[in-house]
């Protein structure tokens, strides 16, 4: 079996997310496992592969300029090892040209044939010798494609934005979807404080700025892999984006609460709400899929959280729960469109009919959650996307069918420096190019006491 190496782990799970739906993530983590003890090989593996993905649209558009076939008729492997040599030769400074020619066509002996490997080498070396010559959409003759090409993201989703924000707002969204975003935790409030965290932090070598509007949370730098960090194995901290531990915060979970959580997933919010109940009361955490439950009761044992409970269930369909709950956490399946720069692969999946579908998907959810609200309880509605039709567009179609609820300001039940992400209409709010947070959305609905 050959050696695995930087470049064989990113094509493979270039592959797997083209070909089979992976997730980036998951599926690059999983395959740099055969490198796991080579620091430089990992991070390479990373960098060719988010860059591939983030640029995709930019690299096809240049390679189109010296392949002479069609690109979609290509094996998807060959594909994205002409996209990953493009990537290298204008992308990467600290590759060598050379180095990244030989390297993709050895890939391409290993994946084709010497005809294939001809065509690799060829194509490669005419980008490299071409690359100030190399034409792209001028902004002049169409703003969408200019916008598209040059900033790498699927045309429906820049002419939305385009007709939404103008051209220059949306330069500025697509150019933040390509930078690579920060590492976010927040301190466990179970076993240490943000100050003691900070400090534990310092002493291994990782530099640590504090959250702008999230006071447990704070941004590391220079760490590699969180789970390494000697704080995260002691359960000290908890990887969560700033955002997200905001849209948390709304629920307001006390001591001694019952608290349901709709579409828990990897369980950042359920473990929130736990923490600041200081591990008094219950959180039940329901969703579609076991593996993720169960990475989230391994993470719970990890924090010293025991009062999580897991239901393997489909949220958009009937709850069989007993009783009423104070706080009700609908963080909804979405298009996930503001986190594009954590999920690059995204922008290529994503239609926009989807955006309608996943509508009716979310209503669901939201109908079958409220029945368990208690009178005077409250329902929180997040999404990880800044589309209206998943956001203000459910939020307006719910309430207009459930007159027992009403909507609470966000920034009543946020820090005072946050208030400023809440909306005239009190909904809480972020772009990551204006605040460098994820994209997401939320709101705060309270019962009414005979509702």
């Amino acid at each position: 079996m050959a050696e695995k190496t930087a470049r064989t782990v990113a094509l493979e799970t270039l592959y797997k997310v083209e070909t089979e739906g992976y997730k980036a993530d998951i599926t690059l983590h999983r395959e740099q496992q055969a490198i796991e003890e080579d620091f430089r090989e990992k991070a390479l593996a990373m960098e060719l592969c988010y860059g591939v993905l983030r640029w995709r649209l930019k690299l096809d558009h240049i390679l189109r300029q010296f392949y002479k076939g069609e690109l979609e008729k290509l094996n998807p492997r060959i594909l994205n090892i002409l996209r990953m040599g493009a990537y290298q030769l204008l992308f990467l400074d600290r590759v060598p040209p050379w180095a990244a020619l030989d390297e993709c066509v050895k890939l391409a002996h290993r994946y084709g044939h010497r005809g294939i490997a001809a065509l690799v080498n060829g194509v490669l070396r005419s980008i490299s010798r071409a690359r100030d010559n190399i034409k792209y959409p001028s902004l002049s003759g169409s703003a969408l494609k200019y916008v598209a090409v040059n900033y790498s993201h699927p045309e429906w989703l820049v002419e939305r934005w385009i007709a939404k924000y103008g051209v220059d707002e949306t330069m500025a969204i697509c150019e933040a979807n390509n930078q690579i975003p920060p590492l976010t935790v927040r301190a466990n409030r179970l076993r240490t404080t943000p100050n003691e965290l900070a400090e534990d932090l310092e002493v291994e070598g990782v530099k640590v700025v504090p959250c702008k509007y999230a006071g447990m949370g704070m941004k590391i730098y220079g760490c590699g892999a969180p789970a390494e960090l000697d704080a995260f194995q002691r359960g000290c901290l908890q990887v969560q984006d700033e955002a997200s531990m905001l849209a948390a915060q709304l629920l307001t979970p006390l001591e001694g609460m019952r608290v349901l959580d709709c579409c828990a997933g990897l369980g950042g919010k359920a473990s929130f709400a736990a923490e600041a109940m200081r591990n008094r009361g219950l959180v039940v955490a329901l969703d579609i899929n076991h593996r993720r439950l169960s990475m989230l009761m391994g993470n719970c044992q990890r924090l010293g959280i025991d009062i999580i409970y897991p239901v393997v269930i489909d949220s958009s369909v009937e709850l069989k729960l007993t009783g009423f709950f104070d706080a009700v956490l609908v963080d909804a399946p979405c298009s996930d469109l503001g986190v594009l720069h954590r999920h690059p692969e995204i922008k290529w999946r994503r239609k926009k009919e989807d955006l309608v579908r996943l509508q009716a998907l979310q209503l669901e959810i939201l109908e079958n959650a409220c029945r368990h609200v208690k009178p005077e309880g409250v329902m929180v509605y997040s999404t990880c996307t800044v589309e209206p039709e998943e956001n203000q567009d459910v939020v307006k179609s719910f309430l207009s069918t459930h007159p027992e609820f009403r909507v609470e300001a966000a920034g009543d039940f946020l820090p005072p420096e946050a208030r400023k992400l809440v909306t005239p209409e009190g909904f809480f709010f972020t772009f990551p190019h204006r605040e460098d947070l994820d994209g997401f959305f939320a709101v705060r609905m309270k019962r009414s006491r005979k509702g």
